[in-house]
C-alpha cells in the first residue's frame, strides 16, 4: 500500500509532467519526447534481463547469502547496462529516419536516466527482500518532484516559447538528474539493511544467467509487444502519429507499473509459502488475484467513461478527437489500450507465480506467441 501510494503520488506528478511537456513541445515535439524513452526501453530491458526479479527470488530462498548474491547482481547488471545503453546510442545515430529529428542526441541524453534507473532498481532488491520498499518509494516521488521542478524552470523561464533543440534536451536532462537523485535515496537506505558493493564471482554470474535467460528474453518480447506500435509509427508515419499515441500509452504505462509493484511485493513471501507446499500459497495467490482485479476494473471501466476530459486535463486540446471532422485522436487510443491494461494486472499474478516455482522458462513461449501476434496485427 505504501507503495501505490506513493506511484499515485508520482502518477499525479507524472500527469503534470505530460501536461507541461505537451503544451511546450506540441504534438510533434512531443512525439520525439516518447520515442527517446520508447526507443531506450529495448535495451534497457536488455540491461535488465529479468536479473531483479530472479536475484528477489534466489536471496529469500537462502537469505544467508543475501551479500553474495547481491553484490554479483549488481555488478552484472551495471556492466550489462553500460553495454545496452552503448549499443543504444550507437544505433540511434544510424538510423535514417532520426537523422533531422531530436531524437539520436536525446537518446544519448535519456541513456543517463535509464542508467541511474537500473542501478536504482538493483539496490532496491534489498529492501525488497526485507519488506522495505517504502524507502524506495519515497526516493521514487523525490526524484520525480526535482525532475518536475526542474521541467517548470526549463518550460516556463529557460526556454519559455522555444521549444528548441536545446530546451528539448534540458527536459531530458531533468529526468536524468531526478534519477540519480532517487539512486543516491535508495542506496542510503539499502546500505542499512545489506551490503552494498560489487562482487565478481564468474561462476555465479554464469549460473544466473543462465536461470534469468527465459524471463530474460520473455521480458524482451513483452517489450515488443508493448513499444512496437510506437516505433513503427515513426518510422511508417510521422512524430505527430507518435505524439498522439504517447499520451494514453503513458498513462497506461504508469499505472501498469502497479501490478508489477505489488507482485514484487509478493514474490519472497509468496517464494517462501511455496517452500511448505502450494497449499500454504493459494491464499496468498487468491488474494493478489482478487486485489489487482479490484484495482484494474474500476480503471478499465473509468478509462471508457472519462477517456476524453483525461486526455484534456494531462495534455491540450489539439489531442483530442474531432469526431465531426474524422479524427480520432488520443481519448479513443485510451479507450482501448484500458481494455489490455485489465488482463495485464490478471496476467501478472500468474508470471510471478511461474517465477516463484522456478517455471520462468514457460513465459518465453507466452511471450514469443505475444509479440509474433503484435507485430503482425501492427504490420
Amino acid at each position: 500500500f505504501v507503495q501505490i501510494g506513493g506511484k499515485v503520488i508520482g502518477a499525479l506528478i507524472s500527469v503534470l509532467i505530460v501536461k507541461l511537456i505537451t503544451n511546450f513541445l506540441g504534438v510533434a515535439g512531443y512525439g520525439q519526447y516518447v520515442s527517446v524513452y520508447e526507443f531506450l526501453a529495448f535495451f534497457g530491458i536488455i540491461a535488465d534481463f529479468g536479473l531483479f526479479t530472479i536475484g528477489v527470488r534466489e536471496m529469500a530462498n537462502d537469505e544467508s547469502k543475501q551479500d553474495f548474491i547481491f553484490g554479483n547482481i549488481l555488478s552484472l547488471r551495471m556492466i550489462l547496462a553500460v553495454m545496452a545503453i552503448a549499443a543504444a546510442v550507437g544505433a540511434a545515430f544510424l538510423i535514417p529516419q532520426y537523422e533531422t529529428t531530436y531524437i539520436p542526441v536525446g537518446v544519448a541524453v535519456a541513456s543517463l536516466s535509464v542508467f541511474f534507473g537500473i542501478l536504482n532498481g538493483t539496490v532496491s532488491s534489498v529492501l525488497q527482500l526485507h519488506l522495505k520498499m517504502q524507502y524506495p518509494t519515497i526516493g521514487l516521488v523525490i526524484g520525480k518532484i526535482v525532475s518536475f521542478g526542474i521541467m517548470v524552470y526549463v518550460v516556463l523561464y529557460g526556454y519559455a516559447g522555444n521549444p528548441s533543440a536545446e530546451g528539448f534536451n534540458q527536459l531530458l536532462w531533468a529526468g536524468v538528474v531526478g534519477n540519480f537523485v532517487m539512486m543516491v535515496y535508495t542506496w542510503f537506505y539499502a546500505a542499512k539493511f545489506g551490503t552494498v558493493r560489487f562482487r565478481f564471482d564468474f561462476d555465479y554470474w554464469k549460473s544466473t544467467l543462465w536461470k534469468a535467460a527465459p524471463y530474460g528474453v520473455a521480458l524482451m518480447l513483452n517489450m515488443v509487444y508493448l513499444r512496437l506500435g510506437s516505433i513503427l509509427l515513426l518510422l511508417m508515419k510521422s512524430p505527430e502519429e507518435v505524439g498522439l499515441y504517447g499520451v494514453p500509452a503513458r498513462i497506461l504505462d504508469i499505472l501498469s507499473i502497479i501490478p508489477i509493484y505489488f507482485m514484487n511485493s509478493v514474490l519472497p513471501v509468496l517464494t517462501r509459502k511455496l517452500k511448505d507446499g502450494v497449499d500454504q500459497a493459494a491464499p496468498v495467490l487468491q488474494h493478489s488475484l482478487d486485489f489487482l482485479v479490484a484495482l484494474g476494473m474500476p480503471i478499465m471501466v473509468g478509462a471508457q467513461v472519462l477517456a476524453y476530459p483525461l486526455i484534456f486535463v494531462v495534455s491540450s486540446p489539439e489531442f483530442l478527437s474531432r469526431l465531426s471532422e474524422g479524427f480520432y485522436w488520443s481519448d479513443v487510443a485510451l479507450r482501448i489500450l484500458a481494455v489490455s491494461m485489465l488482463f495485464a494486472f490478471v496476467s501478472n499474478v500468474f508470471n510471478f507465480t511461474l517465477i516463484a516455482l522456478g517455471h520462468q522458462g514457460k513465459l518465453l513461449y507466452v511471450s514469443a506467441v505475444g509479440a509474433a501476434v503484435n507485430v503482425a496485427l501492427n504490420l
